[in-house]
């Protein structure tokens, strides 16, 4: 029983998480656009710099190479 309420906890956790990761993208993505706007970027140009900061945001987490993790995005 002990080990079953750990891990709902756990869960619990992890759904918090996730939601503050989400919440976080948001007003990034909310800021990154202001600044665009600012700027007058065309919208290939944003879809490729929100690709950079994804693979930048996925070499800090996983702790690998730039090559390994843009070869297996494509």
């Amino acid at each position: 029983m002990r080990w079953k309420r750990m891990e709902r906890g756990g869960e619990k956790e992890k759904e918090e998480e996730e939601e503050e990761e989400k919440e976080e993208e948001v007003e990034e993505e909310k800021a990154e656009e202001e600044m665009e706007k600012e700027e007058g970027r065309t919208r290939r140009k944003r879809k490729k710099s929100s690709r950079k900061m994804v693979l930048m945001m996925l070499m800090m987490m996983i702790g690998r190479g730039h090559s390994v993790i843009k070869s297996r995005l494509g």
